[in-house]
């Protein structure tokens, strides 16, 4: 996301998820079994992950948005 709007996914099924917010958008994702996440955060825009997923693998934040994984549990397998 870089621009103002928001992203909201209910349940995405992937092997690997990549976040990258410039902006000021929010991005609230739900996800259901899904593999590796990554996540950039380098705009205003707050990032909220929900459901399961295996594992972050990355997570780079440089700019005021929040990052919420309170809701996210991660599998490891």
């Amino acid at each position: 996301s870089s621009g103002s709007g928001d992203i909201e996914g209910k349940e995405i099924t992937a092997e690997s998820i990549a976040i990258k917010t410039t902006g000021s958008g929010d991005c609230y994702l739900g996800c259901k079994d899904s593999g590796n996440i990554s996540v950039q955060i380098s705009g205003s825009g707050d990032v909220k992950l929900r459901g399961t997923a295996r594992a972050l693998v990355n997570i780079s934040q440089s700019g005021s948005g929040d990052f919420d994984m309170s809701g996210l549990t991660l599998s490891g397998r």
